[in-house]
């Protein structure tokens, strides 16, 4: 026995009828609704999805990891991209939407084998050299080749996957405030303009279209942070008149190994 109209109370054939009700019913429903000026479709246009749907893949998320994420069968996801389609449910809209992309391509969100942009884990390298932490020892810390970690921390490669940025990124904090052994290496770093850890916020680090911070190279804003912070002046004070947020001096105090 197949469904009944919750209005009539009609059998409902599968292909017929929508939202609970009988074809009949449906379109009294639905002609009334739009006489009153409150008809809401259930579908809506694909466009903004499908373009949602680029952001989160160059962002790492795949199609497989975006349907559970946004609790939707894998099928219907894949089906989004068929050709010649215009529409979607608005639940399903609402769904993909509301998945966001990660601000940090290091979150667990985003698979180890997912192809994202290099710029983060290429800083963070050449941060390490900076404190003096040469090629050989990156590349024996992270179990890697030698030439290919050389290629990575020039900037070589456009892309890395999220295995190996986390790898970079788990060893960028073990080492990134302790003195590496060459300062030959870090002469040379400086020499390429390459940026010390300290320049670069958690925000900031991972964004391709970021700049470093050149003012964070010396301890001029934490002597004026603590003189601020002695005369009673609040943190949220203190930092705005440093021209700073209060999450980049959080950042760089925990960095320092300083109480806020």
């Amino acid at each position: 026995m197949g469904k009944r109209c919750k209005r009539c109370n009609e059998e409902i054939p599968a292909s017929r009828g929508g939202r609970g009700m009988c074809h009949k019913c449906w379109q009294n429903y639905r002609y009334r609704q739009i006489a009153y000026g409150r008809w809401e479709s259930s579908y809506t246009d694909i466009a903004p999805v499908l373009s949602h749907m680029d952001l989160l893949l160059e962002s790492g998320i795949g199609v497989v990891r975006l349907a559970d994420l946004a609790g939707l069968p894998r099928h219907t996801v894949q089906q989004l991209r068929r050709k010649g389609r215009v529409s979607c449910s608005t639940r399903t809209s609402s769904a993909i939407l509301a998945v966001s992309p990660p601000l940090i391509v290091h979150g667990e969100e985003v698979a180890d084998g997912a192809v994202i942009p290099s710029a983060g884990t290429v800083r963070r390298l050449q941060a390490l050299a900076v404190a003096g932490y040469g090629i050989t020892f990156l590349a024996d810390e992270l179990g890697m080749k030698f030439q290919y970690v050389s290629h990575l921390r020039a900037g070589n490669n456009q892309q890395v996957t999220a295995n190996i940025a986390r790898r970079v990124d788990a060893l960028f904090r073990k080492y990134e405030l302790i003195p590496g052994p060459s300062r030959a290496t870090a002469n040379r770093a400086i020499l390429q303009g390459w940026a010390p850890a300290l320049a670069w916020d958690e925000d900031t680090i991972d964004d391709p279209q970021a700049n470093p911070d050149r003012g964070a190279e010396n301890n001029d804003w934490l002597d004026a942070y603590f003189e601020l912070r002695d005369m009673g002046v609040s943190k949220e004070v203190a930092t705005e008149r440093l021209g700073l947020k209060w999450s980049t001096v959080r950042d760089r105090l925990k960095r320092l190994g300083r109480v806020a």
